[in-house]
């Protein structure tokens, strides 16, 4: 099953939601690697698209990318690059205030 808030997905689409979510429960649990990563401050989600292909079958890697640049350019999530490796392109995501207010606004509401 397939878990997202509903107000990511009316106002970015759910392929958008989909990642956003994710990512919140990559950065509010240990990571999908049994990891935390804290860097500036923040909890950040280390991962690739390919990897999240695996999560999501049903997402090609140009659905994941695009959701992704529509999350940075609606300043909902934050991406970075802490790889040792330069050869590693693996990306580090994290969310924006505005970005954790939109992750939030439905669990509160629902109690």
């Amino acid at each position: 099953m397939c878990n997202f808030q509903e107000n990511i997905a009316v106002a970015f689409g759910v392929h958008a939601a989909v990642i956003a979510q994710f990512i919140w429960e990559n950065v509010r649990q240990e990571n999908y690697d049994g990891r935390t990563y804290i860097k500036d401050g923040k909890k950040w989600c280390r991962c690739s698209v390919l990897m999240m292909t695996g999560s999501y079958p049903f997402l090609t890697r140009n659905m994941i990318r695009d959701a992704i640049t529509l999350l940075i350019e609606r300043k909902v999530i934050v991406k970075g690059c802490f790889n040792q490796s330069k050869f590693d392109r693996t990306g580090w995501y994290t969310f924006t205030d505005y970005g954790a207010y939109l992750m939030n606004k439905e669990g509160d509401e629902d109690g």
